[in-house]
């Protein structure tokens, strides 16, 4: 139901209510009123009288994909909380698809905001991250780069040109 809640409130460009988001989906009202204070808590949606709003402050575009920084963040504080060891088990924590995550993965390790360390066998995430950092989010992504992290493979392209 949050997920239902989370697709639909990020798909919506113009004001909406409760009420509305419930009819979309289908749900209780009483639930998408608790899910809508969550996320205006964290800062997702603003409410004015009833009216939601979603909030988009640092998302940016690159070619046809969309990096939000408060969703790389989110990832960042599961990889150091939780012994994140393969794209699925991120997937898993945070509730996206596996192909989102590797996407989020392969841009964070392409600026250096996670690593693979061998001795754990986990993925690792840098501790002090500046906004400067996340707003490289996604402009040079190397491919592979998880692959040749984590097993010292480069990537095909990669291998054949050197």
């Amino acid at each position: 139901m949050r997920q239902k809640i989370e697709n639909a409130t990020a798909i919506l460009q113009r004001p909406y209510t409760a009420e509305m988001l419930a009819g979309m989906i289908e749900a209780p009202l009483e639930a998408v009123q608790a899910e809508l204070e969550k996320l205006a808590k964290a800062g997702r949606v603003k409410e004015v009288d009833g009216v939601y709003l979603t909030c988009r402050p640092a998302a940016q575009t690159i070619g046809r994909w969309c990096f939000d920084q408060v969703l790389a963040k989110q990832m960042l504080q599961v990889i150091r909380k939780k012994r994140i060891t393969s794209v699925r088990g991120l997937a898993k924590q945070v509730g996206y698809s596996r192909q989102y995550a590797f996407l989020y993965m392969e841009a964070m390790a392409s600026i250096g905001l996670i690593r693979w360390d061998g001795e754990s066998g986990r993925y690792v995430a840098k501790r002090m991250v500046k906004n400067k950092s996340l707003q490289a989010l996604g402009t040079n992504v190397k491919k592979g780069i998880l692959g040749e992290m984590k097993y010292g493979v480069r990537h095909q392209s990669e291998s054949k040109n050197a």
